[in-house]
Formats: C-alpha cells, structure tokens, sequence
C-alpha cells in the first residue's frame, strides 16, 4: 500500500517507465494534485522557469458559482517536478496541447490507475491522502489543505482564504516533500522545520 515509506520507491519505478500514465501519476505524487488535473493539464498552464503550474478554476473540483472568487489554483514546482516536465516538453510544444497525450487527446484515468495498481498502489487518489498525512504530520496542515485545494469549512479561515493561499509556505513544504519522494533528486534547498513554514493562526496574529 502507499505510504509515507514507499513513496520513494514507487516513484523510483515510475520514473523508470516510459509509459506516459507512469509520468501523469510521478506529477500527481509530487504536487499532490487530482488525477483529472494532472491528465487535461495543457503545456500553457506551466510557467517553468518560475516554477509554478496555474490551473484554471473551471478545471478544478470547486468550480461552481460558490468558489469562482477563489480564482485559479496555484501550485509551485519542486525541483523533480521542473525536471519531469522539462524533460517531456516537445520542443514545437503549443499552450494548447496536452502534457500527458492519450490516443483520443490526454491519457486516461483507466490507463493510470493500471500502472499504479502494476506498482501495487489501489487508488490515484490515495496520493493525496498519503500528502495529507504527511503535512498532518510535519504539523503543516494549513498549506498541506491549500496545495489540496479543500474548501475550508472555518468562516474565519475561510475569510482568510480569499486574500491568501500561503503560495510561498507551500513552495517549501513541496520542495521538502519533492526531496522526501525523490531522494536521489534532491537539491539544496532552505532548511524546513516546523518554525520555516507559517501556519494560519500564526499569520493571523501578525495582521
């Protein structure tokens, strides 16, 4: 089962097949992103040498009426990220065109929930939910809910959530968590303790 000790080593096998569900799911484990977003995520949508990947509202799980003043989730590329879609980046490649091509334009949900489950992982999801723990567990819970994009139940918290997303708490938990999936991969970064990343009430008691 997927866990905060075999991500590494599923990662490690997905990056050793070619198969293009094999790559959609090595994105979904280090953004912590839905399936569906990794899938119909187009070349346009990812500014590289900022390191950030800008879905649209309209492409994401709370895209009705309620959520569109949230605008666009924003989410920031670990170094292994940057290094995945580098290296899959055609050279002609337009804003339009697919990340991850299928047969009938991007790849199935079907064909990589095969690959995980080759790798003897259950759920695409199950990513996530590995993510969320592991944030739970760091005590980084307030950017681990922004990078998943949850709708925040707390009127207080949700208040706060219109104006702020955490962007650059959540560039540290990802390049720590990108470090944590692909060791080998790793590259220097700031030093990530508990204390670095700035937790809701803490920002608050600073308005």
């Amino acid at each position: 089962p997927l866990n905060f000790d075999t991500v590494p080593t599923l990662m490690a096998d997905l990056a050793k097949s070619d198969l293009m569900g094999a790559k959609a799911l090595q994105l979904v484990v280090l953004t912590a992103c839905r399936s569906d977003n990794a899938r119909q995520a187009t070349w346009g949508e990812f500014d590289l040498p900022n390191a950030l990947w800008t879905v649209p509202r309209a492409r994401m799980k709370s895209r009705d009426k309620k959520n569109a003043e949230r605008g666009p989730w924003e989410c920031p590329l670990s170094a292994p990220a940057i290094a995945l879609l580098t290296a899959l980046r055609p050279a002609d490649a337009r804003p339009d065109d697919f990340v991850f091509v299928g047969r009938n334009g991007c790849i199935s949900h079907d064909r990589m929930l095969k690959i995980l489950k080759a790798n003897g992982g259950q759920h695409v999801h199950g990513a996530r939910s590995v993510f969320k723990k592991w944030c739970d567990r760091q005590r980084w819970r307030d950017a681990g809910q922004f990078q998943l994009d949850h709708i925040v139940k707390d009127q207080t918290e949700a208040a706060y959530s219109q104006t702020e997303t955490l962007l650059d708490q959540r560039k540290l938990v990802l390049a720590a968590w990108g470090s944590h999936c692909v060791p080998s991969g790793a590259v220097a970064v700031a030093d990530v303790t508990n204390d670095n990343v700035v937790r809701l009430d803490q920002a608050r008691a600073v308005q």
